[in-house]
């Protein structure tokens, strides 16, 4: 913000609302960019002669300053840290990113860093089908901790291309470190930052070595 005031020779508050502005309308353009129909223009995988895959999926972790409340809930005992979680789903073609959890927290898009990988799936209806509607014989390639039938081991090229997905999306420098301001807005800038890495792997899609 400081520097913002400096370059543009104008006072903070305004500095802010400006940042304000162009966050709200990149929202806007967010919204409902991310369908998980997309999964279905690629090739699947096809596992054992009848299994079909066309995502990969899991859950990760955005740092967050200790919080004034629900502190507990925010606590990850696996990564040691506060935070809130997204479950993201990515084609296992180009590594686009066709499906990102509701969250349910207060009714928030997120979830606390102490939930766990299963449940979020279970909480913003992955495995429903009711928002994502499986195929016949389709599964989701996801790790050992979403023990479920609508999900197949993962296989470790395509770890890799989700946590190279994971990489590329926490290089933003708003998410190096434990984000400070207001957990809602974090949240936004992430919804943000899917969108805008949606745009990037178009011309720079992941593939599987």
């Amino acid at each position: 913000m400081d520097n913002l005031s400096f370059i543009f020779k104008i006072s903070q508050k305004t500095a802010k609302k400006r940042l304000d502005e162009i966050r709200n309308i990149l929202l806007d353009l967010s919204i409902d960019k991310i369908n998980n129909n997309d999964r279905l223009n690629q090739q699947p995988l096809i596992i054992d002669n009848k299994i079909k895959i066309y995502t990969v999926v899991d859950t990760t972790l955005f740092p967050i300053r200790r919080p004034n409340y629900f502190e507990e809930i925010f606590y990850s005992t696996k990564h040691k840290k506060h935070g809130i979680k997204f479950e993201v789903g990515c084609r296992i073609s180009d590594g686009k990113i066709i499906w990102v959890s509701e969250g349910n927290f207060i009714q928030k898009d997120y979830y606390g860093g102490t939930e766990h990988d299963l449940e979020i799936s279970r909480k913003s209806g992955l495995i429903s089908n009711e928002i994502y509607k499986f195929e016949e014989n389709e599964k989701i390639l996801a790790d050992k901790g979403y023990v479920e039938e609508k999900f197949e081991g993962i296989i470790l090229p395509y770890r890799q291309m989700i946590e190279n997905v994971f990489s590329r999306i926490k290089a933003c420098k708003i998410l190096v470190d434990s984000f400070r301001g207001d957990i809602d807005i974090l949240s936004e800038y992430i919804k943000i930052i899917f969108y805008i890495f949606n745009i990037w792997i178009q011309n720079n899609p992941m593939r599987i070595l």
